[in-house]
């Protein structure tokens, strides 16, 4: 009896224990992170459009936007380069024989939507704050809608228009977003609320402008075959358009400024993805494009990337020096 009764008691307790612990303790904040409401402030809005901006910079071959492999190699400017064991499944895109098991297909789609969940978060945050300047919200906005254009832009130029939109509206819902709706309306939508909202002028070189966001709109247009749209705009900003520190559009004078450190940003950078001096922060979606030259030398790995005699055709001209644009040249 006095054994029972021992039990009874000390399973109560072990019952009365449980309930008063409850789980609190399985709820531990990760160390070093941030939640939502400590960012709704002037800083952390510009912590997360530093963060947008930087997935310009993030990625591997297949997902940054210089598009070496979806554009110049894929359009035929260049050539894989390296050697056929090298990067293999980058023969089937040379090849237009692209496989579901590619990966840089996958990379390329992630990037974007990385991109654009960055440029979203950001947006809602931004809508969270009062404390701010108008103008301080105005150029903030102007440049995520900048960025967030030219990350489903590129989502078009390899996927086609008809891919999913998603904003700072429906971010809770992304996962079940139809891909039945051309977005390019939606990405020139963005793109005429930052012309109006972005400044001609910023105070770091690295921020787009109204005229970049000009230019990207052009783009786009020319990219939907709307060339009749995009003609003024370009004049426009041939005639009329500086860079984000203040420099006429216009070309160098000097052609080798266009590939020096020391002259970077100059007047025929449009817009210029600015980069770290940390490792794996210069231009990493370009690192394997060196002149191929062994291991162990100056220029050694990996020879991707190589002129293709289409661009070196491309070049021939008229008797009058004209380009043939026939494509006679081919």
């Amino acid at each position: 009896m006095k054994h029972t009764k021992f039990i009874f008691i000390l399973f109560a307790s072990a019952l009365l224990m449980l309930s008063s612990c409850g789980e609190d303790f399985l709820y531990k904040s990760p160390q070093g992170s941030i939640d939502g409401p400590a960012l709704e402030n002037q800083a952390g809005v510009d912590l997360l459009t530093t963060t947008a901006y930087a997935n310009l910079t993030e990625g591997n071959w297949g997902a940054t936007p210089f598009n070496w492999t979806f554009g110049g190699m894929y359009g035929g400017d260049a050539n894989k380069g390296s050697d056929a064991n090298d990067q293999s499944v980058l023969n089937e895109m040379e090849t237009y024989n692209i496989l579901p098991t590619n990966t840089y297909i996958n990379e390329k789609f992630a990037w974007i939507y990385k991109g654009a969940k960055r440029a979203n978060i950001a947006l809602q945050t931004l809508g969270r704050v009062e404390n701010v300047t108008d103008e301080y919200r105005k150029g903030r906005v102007g440049e995520l809608l900048f960025l967030r254009s030219m990350f489903y832009f590129e989502g078009v130029k390899v996927f086609g228009p008809f891919i999913p939109w998603v904003d700072e509206t429906n971010l809770e819902n992304d996962p079940k977003v139809h891909n039945d709706i051309d977005i390019y309306p939606k990405i020139l939508a963005d793109l005429d609320i930052a012309i109006q909202n972005l400044p001609a002028t910023q105070s770091q070189p690295g921020r787009a402008n109204s005229w970049a966001a000009k230019a990207l709109k052009a783009k786009v247009l020319m990219q939907k075959g709307d060339m009749t749209a995009a003609k003024p705009i370009l004049k426009d900003v041939l005639d009329n358009g500086v860079t984000s520190n203040n420099k006429k559009y216009g070309l160098v004078d000097d052609m080798n400024h266009n590939f020096s450190s020391y002259e970077d940003n100059g007047k025929e950078s449009i817009f210029a993805v600015q980069f770290s001096a940390e490792p794996n922060n210069a231009n990493e979606g370009m690192s394997l494009c060196y002149p191929h030259g062994g291991s162990g030398v100056p220029g050694g790995c990996c020879g991707f990337y190589q002129p293709s005699n289409e661009l070196a055709n491309s070049y021939k001209v008229d008797a009058n020096g004209l380009p043939l644009l026939d494509n006679s040249y081919r």
